[in-house]
């Protein structure tokens, strides 16, 4: 039994002092990409990340990102969604040194989750949840029509544009005296939900824009 116990000491103090001897480090993959993010745009959406704070004692070699539509207030991804390599984008041939990338094409109005990791020699690393973003644009103009005449004062009514993947929170109008609107007159605001307007205290024989 001890002659056991000092064969394994043994062993194990001749490995320990091989691994010195070579200066080999064991190595694993990185830890997750850190301050991952998402912000949406016109069908497409931003990541950003800065890189793991722990390599696993071999360099990052690149990113890998993937997302798929999630309903809710969900965050996670099904199990069977495909990763993507993160391009380069400098032309230096590699991708280590990415922090952003956009992912395009996408729909307006539903929302999408995005996952992000690192990969080095020892496989992928750990999974960086970059949240949810919902792709929007601008809404479409309204389309006026009523417009009616009455003393000293216009009704206009309208229906809605597209909202551009995003609710409306306001319509807003203007006018001036003359064709044309100059840029900076004021905006006045009306609620999303109210589509009509009595505009007041004009000239009468006054022509507006």
């Amino acid at each position: 039994m001890i002659t056991r116990i000092i064969t394994r000491i043994t062993g194990a103090l001749l490995a320990a002092a091989l691994l010195a001897a070579t200066g080999a480090q064991a190595q694993s993959p990185p830890g997750a990409p850190t301050e991952a993010a998402a912000s949406r745009g016109n069908q497409q959406v931003t990541i950003t990340w800065g890189p793991p704070t722990m390599n696993g004692g071999s360099p990052v070699t690149g990113y890998q990102y993937r997302y798929a539509p999630v309903a809710d207030e969900g965050l996670t991804l099904p199990s069977a969604t495909t990763w993507h390599d993160v391009r380069d984008t400098d032309g230096d041939s590699t991708t280590a040194d990415e922090r952003s990338m956009r992912v395009r094409y996408l729909a307006n109005g539903t929302r999408y989750v995005f996952e992000l990791r690192a990969v080095n020699t020892a496989g992928n690393g750990a999974t960086a949840n970059a949240g949810a973003a919902i792709p929007a644009t601008t809404p479409n103009p309204p389309r006026v029509h009523k417009n009616y005449r009455y003393d000293a004062s216009v009704y206009l009514e309208w229906t809605p544009g597209s909202d551009g993947g995003s609710p409306l929170t306001a319509h807003q109008y203007r006018y001036a005296e003359g064709d044309t609107v100059p840029d900076s007159t004021r905006w006045r605001s009306r609620r999303a939900l109210e589509n009509n307007v009595f505009v007041r205290g004009l000239t009468n024989g006054t022509r507006y824009a």
